[in-house]
């Protein structure tokens, strides 16, 4: 895995060279160790396991400087949660799978 320093050795400049990583959250899901389900069951009798997701993508340059607005990917096209905000202080998409792809990435 290259690092910041590399890219600094090689005559770039710490504001050029940016990280970007994403993360994803499956908010509804019942906790794998501490859930009331026993070990033997992969989820509750009768119940499927919620695959409610949403991923989340953060970029900023090595220097601290300069960072982009936080993306958030959802399955939902208008979120019920949305529906009285007229402004967010992040980037919203939607997309079945809440995955990230390429055309969110760029």
């Amino acid at each position: 895995m290259e690092t910041y320093l590399q890219h600094v050795e090689e005559g770039y400049s710490r504001d050029d060279v940016y990280k970007v990583d994403e993360t994803r959250e499956n908010w509804k899901a019942l906790q794998q160790k501490k859930s009331l389900a026993s070990k033997r069951e992969s989820t509750a009798p009768g119940f499927k396991v919620n695959k409610e997701r949403v991923t989340a993508m953060v970029c900023a340059n090595a220097s601290g400087t300069h960072t982009l607005p936080l993306l958030v990917i959802g399955k939902s096209e208008k979120p019920p949660c949305f529906k009285n905000v007229s402004c967010l202080p992040t980037l919203y998409k939607a997309q079945k799978s809440a995955w990230m792809n390429s055309a969110f990435f760029l």
